[in-house]
């Protein structure tokens, strides 16, 4: 009766029941929009027409299934046979949407439950085996117009599956079905043949029956096969099926499935990826083995067996896996460009927890064996790994493998079963060849080298950092037979490192570090130690000290280096000594092939002590005291770049700098340094140095030396002070503090359209012969001097500045003396202007002014005038700097009782400044022009009696007869400017401002 009143009632009338219980507890929409037939009989059907289901409402697409129909039909008898049997299956025109957002999460949740108790009632479900009641049995199932389509956001995968027809027959219950599929994946055609059964016979139990399986697919252009039996297929158990996947091109399959390619997976892409796989399937009781596993990935290879066993106390993994090759070069992308250490970046040791608790969850036992791996240009060979899980413990009892002549071997323990995991390490690495880092490390220079290493630390901690802070135990690393080749302003430097060791004991300790070798075979030897790890890791204050040994040079260093990581502050106390600055020199300049130093180095001992502070603005030099021989420099030195402009600051003193100590080679030498100047020009044309850069930075400077020696003169009391503001120098002053006397020097220089310079000096009775004798010109004269020296000019080289050089120069002398001998041996012409009155070595000077006046690089003479008191030399003319060429009158004058015994001949001083000519002035005299030089000669050398016996001297001398006082009238600053006096024939005639007529008068020896 209820059948016939089911089939006569119309289900649509429950249609919106049923979409609002759905609704409700799913909170997705459901809708029937077609036909909903049930027909009761043996052969129950169920008909559904239109039917959609919503999707979640992040969800672009509004459905997440749709179908056009279904239909099913059951064979109620069977249930007496313990089978449900579906006569048929129907599907049509259904959709089905699998998608999975930004935040991965699934259009197939419909909830997430937060009670503890249905989380672990869920686990427990998934635990438990299903145990199915009944064997269902499929007689006729067929698929029509099925479309599946999978959406992955934050992957970026899209796939679309149509299944155009799927078949699958059974019409003999108890045989073996077949079953076809065919459509298109990513617009890719597809299809599978299968055949499945439980097999049938006499004495076959049919709960126990075997499910026979065979199964082709080829999908994406890929062949899967799978073939054998389930023994017990409604108990789950006695699963025997041998599995094969063959792929022609991995990356075209994966392309075909997702539409993107392994290339994003840094899968190397450029060749075909070749797959094939097979094994044997297994399992009895739960546990489950895959035997004669065998893989070969493009030339890569894999072979052994592998099982979980589900039956223990906890799931447990073994494999025991070898191969020949793997080749991850060929399947991954080599990493050609590396990208460099940010070095703006900042570092700290990350607090993530570890948590090794799901080491507990299995147990695994894993052996691998590789004949070869090759990876990233490394090749290990005998690779050979063991390693245990148990109980929350893992141990790698042996990880070993060796890479050219290099052999590596470790262990590693984690024990994860404690709130704070121990996890202990020992790495032993023998005879590693260096050149293999040099891609990692950029070691173009490297050239050969060999690492070796024993390490074995131990560590507790909750995350990374206390495992890193907590390292306990020993490691040493040591370089040897390490060779580079360093190339430095287009040289070469081979750098030989024949033992570089490295000892760590804990955190708390020091690391040691011990180098010994040679820089272009001159000896080098360094030991060190950081204290400590410690300090470093937590970015605290952390001291370093070095001691080294190279070019017979001596380095000790104490460092300070306040937040390490970021090198916010750095202080260094350091010291170099060096017993013999020549030795020290001369090996550094075996390792700089081709270079010289201008002069000599001293065997003098060196010293250099100093305190540096480094900071991001500034570098502070403080007790810098810096010995050689008995020269010593000490002060300060700073460098700011905190403003805009760079700002340096020197603060230097000296108790002695022994310039003749310092340069051995300049003993005596000084006067020779003209001898150097080639060519037939005095000032250089080469260009000068632009002095641009100093607008790039200001400084002030200050220095103070209490005693300058040399050539066994000393000049006390030196000071300069040095202003750089703005592009401008201002040095104001310089003072130098002779014994006697005194020079104040002002200079200003700047770049203005050239090199430009103001030069403001006055000098004070300045002891010349002392100077004379401290630049080693030896002495020629005797007495004090005054100088009043007012220069200023512009220009881009020396030929230049002097070309437009204005302003004064003054020297005046009072009271001094003349070596007659050197003054001779200097020029005899110039000796026959001053003829020599005393009677001893010396020719006392009574006055001497040199005036010029320059205007536009010519000096002018305003007075020139040498007195001894008898005899004065009178000069007029000029200099021209810039043509440098020399054009000066000198004519004698003396006392008018003073002429019956000296040669008085006016000179010409005229040519170059490199190689003026000196000629006696008697141009139109009666004297023959060939004989002119010896006649003067002959009256220098005779004091006279040759030209008085050529009757010529009462004519010529009495030009020179003047009782004018010279001295006077130049110390006074007056002009003075010497009357031309010329012999025509007989006659003498004189300009109008000539000296004064008169007799002369003889006189005996003693009265001169």
């Amino acid at each position: 009766m209820l059948p016939v009143i089911i089939n006569n009632t119309d289900l649509n009338q429950f249609r919106s029941f049923i979409e609002n219980r759905v609704t409700e507890n799913t909170g997705r929409q459901l809708k029937i929009n077609g036909d909903l037939k049930m027909n009761l009989s043996l052969h129950p059907s169920l008909k559904v027409e239109k039917v959609t289901f919503g999707n979640s409402p992040w969800s672009e697409q509004p459905e997440m299934v749709s179908v056009g129909l279904l239909s099913l039909q059951i064979d109620l008898m069977s249930l007496f046979d313990e089978q449900l049997v579906f006569e048929e299956l129907l599907l049509k025109e259904v959709v089905l949407r699998v998608e999975k957002n930004s935040a991965g999460r699934g259009n197939w949740q419909l909830g997430v439950s937060d009670g503890v108790e249905e989380q672990e009632r869920l686990v427990a479900a998934d635990q438990e085996l299903f145990d199915m009641p009944l064997a269902p049995v499929f007689r006729y199932v067929r698929f029509d117009e099925v479309g599946i389509q999978y959406s992955d956001v934050s992957k970026k995968i899209e796939t679309d599956i149509d299944i155009e027809v799927l078949d699958l027959s059974n019409h003999v219950i108890n045989e073996p079905f077949t079953f076809n599929v065919n459509g298109l994946i990513n617009g890719r055609p597809f299809d599978v043949l299968g055949e499945a059964g439980l097999q049938s016979g006499d004495g076959v139990n049919e709960e126990s029956a075997p499910l026979v399986v065979k199964l082709d697919v080829n999908v994406l252009d890929m062949a899967l096969t799978a073939t054998g039996e389930i023994k017990q297929p409604i108990i789950n158990g006695g699963i025997d099926i041998d599995v094969s996947l063959i792929a022609k091109d991995l990356n075209k399959s994966f392309v075909l499935a997702t539409g993107q390619s392994l290339n994003q997976y840094f899968v190397n892409v450029d060749q075909v990826i070749p797959l094939r796989f097979s094994s044997k399937l297994s399992n009895l009781e739960g546990d489950y083995e895959l035997n004669d596993i065998k893989l070969k990935l493009a030339d890569s290879d894999l072979k052994g067996k592998a099982s979980l066993k589900l039956s223990s106390e906890r799931p447990k993994l073994l494999a025991s896996i070898n191969s020949k090759k793997i080749n991850i070069d060929r399947v991954l992308k080599k990493i050609t460009k590396r990208n460099g250490i940010d070095k703006k970046a900042t570092f700290g040791i990350p607090e993530i927890d570890l948590d090794f608790s799901w080491l507990k969850n299995f147990d695994a036992d894993i052996r691998y064996v590789a004949n070869q791996i090759l990876v990233d240009g490394f090749v290990p060979e005998a690779v050979l790994l063991n390693a245990t899980l148990n109980r929350g413990r893992l141990q790698v009892e042996q990880f070993d493998f060796s890479m050219g002549e290099a052999l590596f071997r470790s262990r590693l323990s984690i024990d994860g079963r404690k709130i704070k995991p121990v996890i202990e390490a020992m790495a032993e690495v023998e005879g590693l060849n260096l050149l293999f880092l040099d891609k990692y490390l950029d070691m173009s220079a490297l050239q050969q080298g060999r690492l070796n290493a024993d390490i074995n630390i131990k560590s507790v901690g909750e995350n990374v950092k206390s495992l890193i802070m907590n390292l306990r135990g020993s490691s040493q690393f040591q370089l040897e037979q390490l060779r580079l080749i360093q190339t430095f302003n287009r040289r070469k430097y081979n750098i030989y490192i024949e033992a570089l060791e490295l000892n760590f004991a804990d955190m708390d300790s020091p690391v040691l570090l011990s180098l010994s070798g040679n820089v272009n075979k001159e000896k080098v030897v360094m030991s060190g130690a950081l204290l400590t790890m410690e300090s470093l890791l937590n970015n605290r204050d952390t001291y370093f000290s070095v001691k080294a040994n190279a070019f017979k040079t001596n380095l000790f260093a104490d460092i300070v280096i306040a937040a390490p990581i970021l090198l916010d502050e750095i202080d260094a106390d350091f010291s170099i000594s060096m017993p013999s600055l020549a030795s020290s020199f001369d090996n550094v300049l075996k390792i700089f092939p081709g270079a010289k130093l201008d002069h000599e180095v001293p065997e003098l001992q060196a010293s250099v002590n100093a305190q540096l502070n480094i900071s991001k603005n500034s570098v502070i030099a403080k007790n810098i005291k810096i010995l050689i021989g008995k020269s010593d420099l000490q002060g300060e030195a700073a460098v700011d770049v905190s403003e805009e402009k760079i700002f340096i600051s020197l603060d230097l003193s000296s108790g002695m700098i022994d310039i003749n100590s310092l340069f051995p080679a300049m003993n005596g030498r000084v006067s020779e340094q003209g001898k150097s100047i080639k060519g037939n020009k005095l000032f250089s044309t080469e260009p000068l140095p632009s002095l641009i850069f100093l607008e790039r930075f200001n400084s002030k400077v200050r220095y103070r030396l209490a005693k300058l020696m040399l050539n066994d003169e000393s000049v006390k009391n030196i000071s300069f002070d040095m202003v750089v503001n703005d592009g401008i120098v201002h040095v104001k002053p310089l003072k130098l503090d002779f014994e006697k006397g005194s020079i104040n020097t002002n200079l200003i220089l700047s770049d203005d359209n050239g090199f430009r310079f103001q030069l403001s000096s006055k000098i004070r009775r300045l002891d010349y012969d002392k100077l004379m004798v401290l630049l080693a010109v030896g002495e020629i004269a005797r007495g004090d001097l005054d100088a009043d020296i007012n220069l200023q000019s512009v220009g881009n080289s020396i030929s230049e500045l002097m070309a437009n050089l204005d302003g004064q120069v003054r020297v005046t002398s009072e009271g001094g003396s003349i070596d007659v001998g050197a003054m001779r041996l200097l020029s005899k012409d110039v000796s026959s202007l001053i003829p020599f009155t005393d009677k001893s070595d010396r020719q006392r000077i009574r006055c001497a002014v040199a005036q010029f006046n320059i205007n536009d690089g010519v000096a002018k003479t305003h007075a020139l005038v040498l007195d001894t008191g008898i005899v004065s030399a009178l000069g007029s003319g000029e200099i021209n700097f810039a043509t440098e060429e020399v054009n000066l009158y000198v004519a004698p004058r003396t006392k008018r009782t003073s002429v019956m015994k000296l040669a008085l001949v006016p000179l010409d001083i005229r040519g170059s400044l490199m190689l003026p000519a000196i000629t006696p002035n008697v141009a139109g005299s009666t004297l023959s022009t060939t004989n002119t030089a010896m006649h003067i000669g002959l009256a220098v050398a005779t004091g006279g009696i040759t030209l008085l016996a050529e009757d010529l001297t009462n004519k010529l001398w009495q030009q020179f007869i003047d009782d004018t006082d010279y001295c006077a009238l130049a110390l006074a600053g007056e002009k003075v400017v010497p009357a031309l006096t010329k012999l025509k024939g007989d006659n003498v005639v004189a300009d109008e401002d000539g000296a004064d007529e008169g007799s002369v008068e003889e006189l005996d020896d003693d009265e001169f």
